[in-house]
């Protein structure tokens, strides 16, 4: 059996602005994960809210030691990024990154339970073929006409084409696809990801997988989700990153997809 420092190292990043009312979720999930060589990199967008004293006070509660087997968190890194938005800063903690591995999981995020990790990295040692795996996303709401659950076992790369993509939340990647793939477009408001995910499968055709055991609950609010202003910028900024990759597409095209969400509230109801 390897020890914890023969294992790929995972690099879970947090991106948040005055999020003390949801952090601590976070933050308490990634220090319950079983995986036992996780780097946890925290960047803060200008906070002006407890979100720093909420931080710390988790981080004093961790059995920090890279030369045992105490915890499972083996390096903790926090930093205060400007006012550059919001893909910018994910691009800051990407090249902070040390782990073989990484996933995003914001301050509005939490692993549903405490064996997501451990699934991902055991997918990835033993499918040495793929790129990245991820799993499902649970969307939480106080109105069920709000909530969702994302099933992503039957997507596939050609749905780009009409605005849908594998979950950004939960998407384990290896850091050379990272790299090969490049920063967020940090111009872009919403986009930035699905921009990303087309030049990881139609520009360098890497490959992905949705693995069972991997499922992100989200809460409902996050910069996406905040109503049809939201929503006209993300079809907009959907539309030029296909454009871009030569891919024509009309706006019917990327609205259709919201009705079609519609499914993600019947699974939501009944799980």
């Amino acid at each position: 059996m390897n020890s914890p420092s023969q294992l790929p190292r995972l690099t879970i990043i947090t991106v948040c602005l005055n999020a003390e009312d949801t952090l601590l979720r976070t933050l308490r999930s990634v220090g319950e994960q079983l995986y036992p060589n996780i780097e946890y990199i925290l960047c803060d967008g200008g906070s002006t809210d407890r979100t720093e004293i909420v931080y710390e006070t988790w981080k004093t509660s961790l059995p920090l030691d890279v030369a045992s087997d105490k915890g499972n968190i083996k390096s903790v890194h926090w930093f205060r990024q400007g006012s550059s938005g919001i893909y910018a800063a994910m691009n800051e903690a990407m090249a902070l990154a040390s782990g073989e591995v990484v996933v995003f999981l914001h301050a509005n995020d939490a692993f549903a339970n405490e064996a997501v990790c451990d699934n991902a990295m055991g997918a990835l040692r033993s499918l040495g073929e793929l790129d990245a795996v991820y799993g499902d996303v649970r969307v939480d709401a106080q109105q069920w006409w709000k909530r969702r659950y994302i099933a992503s076992r039957w997507w596939r790369p050609w749905m780009l084409n009409w605005g849908f993509m594998s979950p950004q939340p939960g998407f384990f990647v290896r850091t050379s696809a990272l790299k090969k793939v490049g920063p967020f477009v940090e111009t872009m408001r919403i986009g930035g990801d699905f921009e990303w995910m087309l030049r990881f499968y139609r520009i360098y055709r890497l490959r992905a997988q949705w693995r069972s055991g991997i499922c992100i609950n989200m809460l409902g609010g996050g910069v996406s989700m905040r109503g049809r202003q939201s929503r006209r910028v993300i079809a907009s900024e959907m539309r030029q990153a296909l454009r871009l990759y030569g891919i024509n597409v009309s706006s019917w095209q990327l609205w259709l997809r919201l009705p079609l969400k519609g499914f993600g509230i019947l699974r939501a109801l009944w799980r």
